[in-house]
């Protein structure tokens, strides 16, 4: 097993899956809007199909488009339900983020450490 020889690494990793918790909102941020406009593009698509007298080549480039448009909006959306999986995963708020300035403090208790620190046992009833 690994020693540790500080309590660094610790909020480095923290702070490492708050960057990430972070980047992974930022993502959503540019994702739904992208897929919003697939789904407008997909609806005008479908309009011009439904409403238009359109000739068997209109029509072939149509579905050509229709079919490439899926493809990409279903490969966002699937972005979308993947990060959102992961960010359930998560047990940090990105706005309430810890400090990765945390005091390293503890209590002394094997008597190797008190020794060591010279630090005496306080003895029952001196606390009068």
């Amino acid at each position: 097993m690994a020693e540790l020889t500080t309590h660094t690494h610790v909020n480095a990793y923290l702070k490492n899956l708050c960057k990430i918790q972070k980047d992974m909102y930022d993502r959503l941020q540019v994702l739904k809007p992208l897929q919003s406009a697939y789904d407008r593009e997909q609806e005008e698509i479908l309009h011009l199909i439904e409403i238009e007298a359109l000739n068997a080549a209109q029509r072939a480039k149509a579905m050509k488009r229709l079919v490439d448009l899926r493809r990409v909006r279903r490969e966002t959306k699937q972005e979308i339900i993947d990060i959102n999986n992961a960010l359930k995963a998560f047990k940090m708020n990105v706005h309430t983020q810890l400090n990765y300035t945390t005091m390293l403090s503890y209590s002394i208790s094997s008597e190797l450490a008190k020794d060591i620190l010279g630090v005496e046992e306080e003895k029952e009833g001196d606390g009068e």
